[in-house]
């Protein structure tokens, strides 16, 4: 499929959606191009990837974007999980709170980019371009608030949540990508 980093690209494919996750499949694609697209437009180095917001003390662009790509990941390990498991209608089990921090792709454009095509290419497979998982799948949510709980919900849900997400993750992160000095 083509990128979808315009809106205009994202409300044509989404005109032809046939069910909720494929539109949600297509957000999802919408916001993890058009980050693609700032790695390849505006945020073009280390220098930028690395270089500390003036408005969100120690955020970079590289956090921002290991913190976007989480919330995705995080739920497709769970879903590509679930549908291996003995009992495929099990529900899909995560959590938001265990993300990895300190990777590579914090700190080299290199491994930045690389992580957005991987993350692609996962959401891809998994959901199978949006038609590989049922909306109402069940999910077990694991979750501190500061106690653990489990919150159920649905696939449908935690997609949108990760692109509302990560929609507001590239915000934040535009005003770290001024020119290092």
């Amino acid at each position: 499929m083509a990128a979808l980093a315009s809106a205009e690209a994202l409300s044509s494919a989404a005109s032809g959606a046939q069910n909720p996750t494929e539109v949600l499949y297509l957000v999802a694609l919408h916001f993890i191009d058009s980050f693609a697209s700032l790695l390849a437009t505006s945020v073009t180095s280390d220098d930028h990837i690395t270089y500390q917001s003036k408005l969100s003390t120690g955020s970079t662009i590289g956090k921002h974007a290991r913190h976007l790509a989480d919330h995705y990941r995080l739920l497709l390990d769970g879903t590509a999980r679930a549908a291996s498991s003995p009992s495929p209608s099990s529900p899909i089990e995560f959590s938001y709170d265990i993300r990895s921090r300190n990777l590579a792709a914090e700190t080299s454009h290199a491994a930045c980019v690389e992580s957005f095509e991987q993350l692609r290419a996962q959401l891809a497979e998994v959901t199978r371009d949006g038609h590989g998982v049922d909306p109402e799948r069940a999910v077990r949510l694991h979750a501190t608030t500061p106690f653990e709980v489990e919150v159920g919900s649905s696939f449908a849900r935690e997609l949108w949540f990760a692109s509302f997400h990560a929609g507001a993750s590239l915000s934040p992160s535009l005003d770290a990508s001024t020119e290092p000095s």
